[in-house]
């Protein structure tokens, strides 16, 4: 929404009229891998945030999340580059996820310390627990929800195709 608003705009100052440009956004479909949704034949709900990463990108993608009936499941690695704000962003991150009672998967070790901190029994790594992740997949049933967050491995990715 934030680029399209940013298009429109520039569009507008260009001396495109609103009305050709409101045709034109309808048209537009959306990245595969930004927030797609995929209904499985379960009733499984899979929220694909899988393009790229940023912190409002991924605390929106879980904004998301919350407006679903049934278990929650985030999948994701930590956010890289952010320097100084990276312990904050995830403590947001982990928090969000927290108050609407998110199962998390975290496919690598940084700020693992951080979701079992906020998260406890909720918060497993996938190297040690990806057993147990492919188990609860298969039990997940209508209303649930899984969100991939991030460039996640192929490993992961591979069990909702």
């Amino acid at each position: 929404i934030h680029n399209a608003l940013l298009a429109l705009e520039l569009c507008r100052e260009m001396g495109i009229s609103t009305k050709k440009l409101a045709t034109h956004l309808r048209t537009l479909s959306p990245l595969e891998r930004a927030l797609s949704l995929d209904v499985k034949a379960s009733g499984l709900t899979v929220l694909r945030d899988t393009y790229s990463a940023n912190p409002d990108g991924v605390l929106s993608a879980i904004d998301h999340l919350k407006n679903f009936k049934g278990r929650k499941i985030f999948v994701s690695i930590p956010l890289r580059e952010l320097g100084g704000h990276a312990a904050t962003v995830h403590q947001q991150i982990f928090e969000k996820l927290k108050s609407m009672d998110a199962e998390v998967y975290w496919e690598k070790t940084d700020f693992s310390d951080l979701g079992k901190k906020n998260l406890g029994d909720k918060f497993h790594l996938l190297d040690e627990n990806f057993d147990r992740f492919k188990s609860e997949i298969k039990q997940l049933e209508k209303d649930d929800v899984v969100l991939l967050e991030s460039k996640l491995s192929s490993k992961i990715l591979k069990l909702f195709n």
